[in-house]
């Protein structure tokens, strides 16, 4: 069950007060948080909407390097009918982030083959653009289609070292519940006893669509570099 705090005898509407005064102040993800935890409401955007010409108009030049405010990379795998889908990211202080590279690998994801070829592509090196070349730490790997053939490239690659660097492979799954935080408590209720993690997607599109309406660079503001297609940006602003 859900219910607003206001009706909790152990919480005052002085504190309630504070808390949602400073979450305003942090911002639009705070504020979400608030609302969605403390007011069990959803959370709502209004009327504004981001078109897919407005970001892929300030796409910028930078890459393949990765640019010097960035610390680590990241990854998320989509998997396809006929083909895996990658997009790595780079990312910086406040969660600011910049997009490297979205990769398609075609391939029946059925067959072993565009597997290899992922697992190949995931342990390569990527140069940063003050000198030091590491590889991805982190890969999220939506587990919602083809299960079986995710938990089995998950499982051994759970948490790895590439080149002596850590890389950990997570199982996700999206979760449909509009109150449901961005990420949730893993569980090994599954055929493969992997860490299967539940995504609140509605929560991770409301955050995305907020980031996307930072116009200015600095914490949250996400950077797409001109190796994005036109196509990227019309499904990623899909919804």
């Amino acid at each position: 069950f859900w219910l607003n705090e206001l009706y909790s005898p152990w919480v005052s509407f002085g504190n309630m007060a504070v808390r949602f005064l400073q979450a305003k102040k942090e911002g639009p993800d705070s504020l979400r948080v608030f609302i969605n935890t403390a007011l069990a409401e959803t959370w709502e955007e209004g009327e504004s909407t981001v078109e897919d010409f407005t970001l892929s108009g300030r796409r910028e030049q930078y890459g393949p390097e990765i640019p010097a405010n960035a610390v680590i990379l990241t990854a998320g795998v989509d998997i396809q009918v006929d083909r895996i889908e990658v997009e790595v990211d780079a990312w910086g202080v406040g969660e600011e982030s910049w997009g490297l590279e979205h990769k398609i690998l075609t391939g029946d994801p059925v067959r072993q083959q565009v597997w290899k070829d992922l697992d190949e592509y995931l342990m390569r090196l990527w140069k940063h653009e003050l000198g030091p070349s590491f590889p991805i730490s982190g890969i999220a790997i939506d587990t919602g289609y083809l299960s079986k053939q995710c938990y089995a490239f998950v499982k051994p690659r759970e948490s790895r070292r590439i080149y002596g660097y850590p890389q950990k492979v997570f199982a996700i799954k999206g979760h449909g519940d509009p109150l449901k935080p961005f990420l949730n408590r893993a569980s090994k209720n599954n055929l493969a006893k992997v860490n299967l993690f539940t995504l609140g997607v509605n929560t991770a599109k409301d955050t995305l669509h907020g980031r996307f309406h930072i116009k200015e660079p600095g914490p949250g503001y996400v950077h797409h570099t001109f190796t994005f297609d036109e196509e990227y940006f019309n499904q990623v602003t899909n919804e």
